[in-house]
């Protein structure tokens, strides 16, 4: 039997919405370029504003230690599947100067979290913050 061609060229791509946040450094720079370089991975790709909120440490309580972030919440769709995109988004990380000292420090240049992909909430904790349900909202999602 014959293979037969699909009139939807994107049929195996899958819906990914991400969020990114910087708590250091050039917090507006670090989201803007990780955007420029998501879109060759990410197709479509809306992005909420940029918007400031309160570090949460892992109670998910707001931390004063802390500075605050610029967050941005971002979707599309793509043909990789989240193994690879992770992948791909700690690169970016990596780049944009995060390594386990910052981490050690709270210092996050950038952060770039899948927190749904092909309609499953891939980080349920993260959902639920704020610094993730503004852009989300900001999207037109509830």
């Amino acid at each position: 039997m014959e293979a037969v061609a699909s009139d939807n060229p994107h049929k195996d791509r899958v819906q990914v919405v991400i969020c990114l946040g910087s708590n250091f450094g050039d917090r507006h720079s670090a989201l803007t370029s990780a955007l420029v370089s998501i879109k060759n991975f990410v197709h479509g790709l809306r992005v909420s504003g940029l918007y400031e909120t309160p570090a949460v440490v892992n109670a998910g309580l707001h931390s004063t230690e802390s500075d605050p972030y610029i967050n941005a919440v971002a979707v599309g769709e793509s043909e990789l599947d989240v193994r690879e995109l992770d992948a791909i988004f700690k690169r970016i990380e990596q780049s944009a100067g995060r390594n386990d000292r910052c981490r050690e420090l709270g210092l996050v240049p950038l952060d770039i979290d899948i927190v749904c992909y092909g309609g499953d909430v891939r980080r349920p904790r993260d959902y639920r913050q704020p610094f993730f349900q503004i852009g989300y909202k900001m999207l037109g999602f509830s």
